[in-house]
């Protein structure tokens, strides 16, 4: 059997459909994802599932993390949100989604990344603008960032500007990352690239024996005709233009190193957002259909 590396993009709230995924990935394999899986990069949302597979949390328990601790990461309605971003510049605090993977993961919510049983890869970028790329230490690799908190990684992967404060992660003799915001907050939305990059460059996998599957979170069907009309509409369709593109981006461009990569997206209810509690209902039963519908065992050639 080839290796097998999962990535998956950011997208808040849109987990809650990955996590219905992976649960009946596991469903239909028979066995716990990181069961399958030599390696597992995410960003955002992603990076949370990721590091809870990681940990050994199954789907079924990653889908009651979004359905019952996500109100204590998004802790308040959209309301007193705008509110909070006006005054002070974002809606939620980061912390919450430290406290909420610690309280979640048991045992794994000490660990460091190099304590993961399988390989890591997690982004964030740094207020000074570095990206980061936290990964476990190896042999080829710099041995830089395998000490850093698991959970701390996921917490800042998951800070997304506007939605929550910058992250501090505390440092280790080796590495201070500083304050980071999400991973997306560049090109590595979708990490599938950094991912490839990563397992081929600076560790050991065989391009030839392995297989990279990426996961979206979901894409918005755009049916406007018409452009923007003022200002902050504009600014607004720049931004979400400027986030979006690298994300088919970069399947593209692992495709175009001749890596076996396949993925898996879908169009976004109508009615649901990103950061708004309220929707994870209706996410999570949208995630319930939609899983039944793919066959895991030939997405990952099992």
């Amino acid at each position: 059997m080839k290796d097998i590396i999962v990535t998956g993009d950011g997208g808040g709230g849109y987990g809650a459909v990955c996590a219905c995924l992976v649960a009946e990935a596991e469903k239909q394999i028979g066995v716990p994802f990181r069961s399958f899986c030599k390696m597992l990069s995410g960003t955002s949302t992603w990076a949370l599932i990721a590091s809870a597979l990681a940990a050994g949390l199954t789907g079924e328990q990653i889908i009651l993390i979004y359905q019952n601790f996500t109100k204590d990461i998004l802790n308040h309605g959209t309301a007193i949100a705008d509110v909070d971003v006006a005054t002070r510049g974002y809606m939620f605090d980061s912390m919450n989604i430290k406290r909420v993977l610690h309280g979640q993961f048991g045992a794994a919510a000490t660990w460091t990344l190099n304590d993961s049983p399988i390989r890591l890869l997690l982004t964030a970028k740094s207020v000074n603008n570095h990206p980061w790329y936290f990964v476990c230490d190896n042999p080829m690799n710099k041995q830089k960032t395998g000490g850093l908190s698991m959970v701390e990684c996921a917490a800042a992967s998951a800070a997304a500007p506007w939605f929550f404060n910058a992250f501090k992660i505390t440092p280790t003799a080796k590495c201070d990352p500083g304050y980071c915001f999400d991973g997306g907050t560049g090109t590595a939305g979708n990490p599938v690239y950094q991912a490839g990059r990563e397992a081929f460059e600076f560790d050991s996998f065989d391009p030839q024996n392995t297989i990279l599957r990426s996961f979206g979170t979901g894409y918005t069907v755009n049916t406007d005709k018409m452009p923007p009309n003022g200002a902050l509409p504009t600014i607004e369709w720049v931004v979400n233009a400027t986030v979006d593109a690298p994300i088919d981006q970069q399947t593209q461009i692992s495709m175009a190193m001749g890596w076996d990569v396949k993925r898996i997206n879908w169009p976004r209810p109508t009615g649901t957002t990103a950061f708004d509690p309220s929707s994870i209902p209706a996410l999570i039963a949208y995630g319930r259909k939609l899983a039944p519908t793919i066959n895991f065992k030939e997405f990952f050639g099992l």
